[in-house]
């Protein structure tokens, strides 16, 4: 078993593009919190809105992607709201609708 990382900056990512998005919002927030400038107070919570609506576009994707379709279905459903991926997933998982 290897050893686990203990610094932050030891952590290398193989295409994991969710874990990226939480660890920016994390810094971008902390960034905010820290932030003596309003200005730049509000442009890093901004960056970690727009990270944190990234990031459940990504989640979305991932779950459509595990449900093992073909390709050309999931190019169509990448086409779909966000929301909409999230239903399709969860319909197909369980045959419910979000509500």
């Amino acid at each position: 078993m290897g050893i686990m990382p203990k610094r932050l900056k030891d952590i290398r990512f193989i295409d994991q593009r969710a874990l990226t998005l939480i660890l920016d919002i994390a810094l971008l927030l902390q960034e905010s919190k820290e932030a003596e400038d309003s200005f730049l107070e509000t442009v890093f919570a901004r960056s970690a809105i727009a990270n944190a609506a990234l990031l459940l576009e990504c989640v979305a994707n991932s779950c459509l992607g595990s449900l093992g379709l073909p390709s050309r279905l999931l190019d169509d459903l990448d086409r779909l709201p966000t929301l909409s991926k999230f239903d399709y997933y969860l319909f197909s998982r369980s045959g419910n609708h979000i509500t």
